[in-house]
């Protein structure tokens, strides 16, 4: 029976991951071919996001809540982010008027310069002996790695990310007010309590690039 179950858990994460490149992949596909990513130019076009995104990150909204960070974030996460905010696959009364007015190769010059080279990958996972790290590994790993920092070419980069953002959007996959074909039926799953120690988990690891 522990092997069927293992089977079984190795099946699910295999078919989550195709979904997840899937869809990476269709968003990709779609979008026209584009000239090497400028950072300089995305330095240019980034002093709206930097309100925001930058080394203050203050929360907004109500309730409050701190803006992702994206220093250290990957570029292709940041582009393909602002892709779905311009084509309403994802909804922010914010972001969406802000995505409106770029083009692609602006989405891909912002990213190459919010980022700032990318992610970092730290030594170690924290809190290994954690409920939080026996589910990251079931669930979260075959994408976002054992510390939330991905390998693969768009996933977003979780770990060291706000706490109240973490929260935030895992909340909103888990009740469908943020529709993503992978993340929807893993976060469905979660009881709050689950999510609450699942965003402390990725929220606590450490990131050279990510500033506090």
């Amino acid at each position: 029976m522990p092997e069927r179950g293992r089977v079984r858990r190795e099946r699910l994460r295999s078919g989550l991951l195709v979904c997840l490149l899937a869809g990476i992949v269709a968003e990709a596909a779609a979008a026209p071919p584009f000239f090497p990513a400028n950072a300089t130019h995305g330095q240019a076009l980034a002093g709206v996001c930097l309100a925001c995104h930058g080394p203050l990150n203050p929360p907004i909204g109500a309730p409050p809540v701190h803006p992702p960070k994206l220093a250290g974030q990957r570029p292709e996460a940041i582009f393909l982010a602002l892709l779905a905010y311009q084509r309403g696959t994802r909804v922010s009364p914010i972001m969406a008027p802000i995505a409106a007015g770029l083009s692609l190769q602006d989405m891909r010059d912002l990213g190459a310069y919010l980022a700032a080279g990318g992610p970092v990958h730290p030594p170690t996972a924290a809190g290994a002996d954690t409920w939080a790290h026996e589910k990251v590994h079931r669930d979260c790993a075959p994408c976002h790695g054992e510390t939330g920092m991905g390998e693969m070419w768009g996933i977003p980069v979780l770990t060291g990310q706000n706490r109240d953002y973490l929260l935030s959007a895992l909340t909103a996959f888990r009740d469908g007010s943020r529709r993503e074909p992978t993340m929807g039926p893993i976060a469905a799953r979660l009881t709050p309590q689950e999510v609450e120690q699942l965003v402390d988990y990725f929220s606590r690891q450490t990131h050279l690039r990510l500033a506090p």
